[in-house]
Parts: structure tokens; sequence; C-alpha cells
């Protein structure tokens, strides 16, 4: 279950598209320049001609996606893509209600709130691999998320004497809305030996660019008996604006070892 919704939602790639999921906890050397273990992804052999697929999906909350994907192959060339679409709009209400007991008096402090929170999220998948002959091959993968947001909220606070009097009231409003945007590209080249094909040299190139920006605003107002403003409110606006960029390169080697029934691995990333 965990490889399907890693593949399906992170990857954009179907789970009937695989063929194996190896996770290398002590990966090869050519990749000892990245922290963590590494997990091989291994797809089956695709059929000639195109193949579709689309999915819908509904939640009771307010919450709903659609995917479709399509792909081309012949005995070169292979093509996929993937045109993703996630949304929700999640309402909801909560109350408190707190009562202090003295010697000679109680009261009471009770809150009510309300929210609602929407969110947006399209993704762009595309990847196709082209073969000269079985010695080279190229592949370039495009992967593009964005991801739009609002949510408001609304509580209000109120303080209630001994005699059920209300008598100071605060109504404090949250706001937050922004986007966000990743992109990733990256190709590569693959150089087969003629005498076997598990002996290679390949060569990847990426590059990606993100972007996310956050705006709050903070409102609250302060209200005396009878719900009469008193003129002490208090406002705050923070805004938020990341950008990252980067920049990759490998370059990895193998050729099988038959006297020690092995492989030798070497590679180099900056």
């Amino acid at each position: 279950d965990w490889s399907s919704d890693v593949c399906s939602s992170d990857l954009n790639m179907n789970a009937n598209q695989l063929d194996q999921i190896e996770i290398m906890t002590n990966p090869p050397p050519q990749y000892a320049t990245e922290a963590g273990g590494v997990i091989n992804i291994v797809t089956k052999k695709g059929k000639i001609g195109w193949v579709g697929k689309i999915m819908l999906s509904a939640g009771t909350r307010g919450e709903g996606s659609f995917s479709a994907n399509v792909s081309y192959r012949n005995k070169r060339f292979s093509f996929a893509g993937t045109l993703s679409m996630g949304a929700s709009d999640f309402t909801g209400n909560s109350y408190s209600k707190r009562q202090n007991f003295y010697a000679d008096s109680s009261n009471r402090f009770n809150s009510e709130t309300n929210f609602e929170n929407k969110n947006l999220r399209p993704g762009l998948r595309l990847q196709t691999d082209y073969s000269i002959n079985p010695q080279n091959l190229f592949n370039i993968t495009y992967q593009g998320n964005d991801n739009y947001f609002d949510n408001l909220s609304h509580t209000q606070y109120s303080n209630i004497n001994r005699n059920d009097e209300v008598y100071k009231i605060s109504n404090r409003t949250n706001a937050s809305e922004g986007t966000g945007y990743s992109h990733y590209l990256t190709g590569s080249y693959t150089l087969k030996s003629k005498k076997s094909i598990a002996e290679f040299l390949r060569l990847i190139l990426s590059v990606n660019a993100g972007k996310n920006d956050n705006d709050r605003d903070f409102y609250q107002q302060f209200l005396s008996s009878g719900y009469i403003p008193t003129g002490v409110d208090s406002t705050q606006n923070q805004f938020f604006n990341t950008y990252n960029k980067g920049y990759s390169a490998r370059l990895d080697y193998n050729k099988p070892i038959k006297t020690l029934n092995g492989n030798f691995t070497a590679g180099s990333s900056f």
C-alpha cells in the first residue's frame, strides 16, 4: 500500500506500471554523496501503442481530485504524461465554555470559532525516452506542481460575570493566503557497452526552481458590554516570500566482474 501511494501521489505514476521497488539502505558508491538511503523503482516493460487512464475521487469532508495520464511507446520512443488536480474546501466550528468558582462569586469565559480552509493543487508530469540504438539512450523528465490556499477563521471571546452579564468581548480574525510552485527538469544520457547491457556510463543533469508566498493577516477588536467597540483594536500583517533553485550533475559507471560474480560501480556528483 505504501509503495502504491508513493508512486501514484508523489511521482504521478500508476501502481500497475511497477515491477518492483527496492529500498537500498546501503546504496552503491555512486550515491554515496547523498544523505540517507535510495529508493530504486523498476517499471514494467510497456506495450506498443497508446494507453490512457482517468481517475476521479471525492470525499465527504469537501475534498476531491482528478488525474489523467496517457502514454505511447514504440520500439525506440516512449512518452508519458500525467495531469492532476486536487482541491479541498474544509469548513468547521468549535466552542469552549469555562466557569471559574471563587469563595463569594463565579464568572465564565466562552469562545466560539468558525473557519474555512480552501486549497487547490494542480500538477503536470511529462517524460520521454528515446533510443538511437541499443547502446545510446536519452531521457527527459519534467515535473511541475502548483499550490493555492486561502484560510480564514473567526473567534469570539466573551467574559461573563456572576449575573450572566457580558462585560468584555473580543473578536479575532486570522487570515492566511498564498501561492507556491515547484518545477523540476532532468535529462540523462546512457551509453551501454556492446558486450554487456549491464556495463554502462550514464550522465544525469537536472535543474529545479520553486517559490512560496504566504500573506498573513491578524485582526483583533475589543468591545465592552452591549458589544460597543472600545476603539482599542490591534492588527498585524506578515508577508513571507521564499525562492529556491538548484542545479545538479551526476556521472555513473557500472561494469560487471564475472570472476567475482559481482559489479564494479563508481560515480560522481556535483
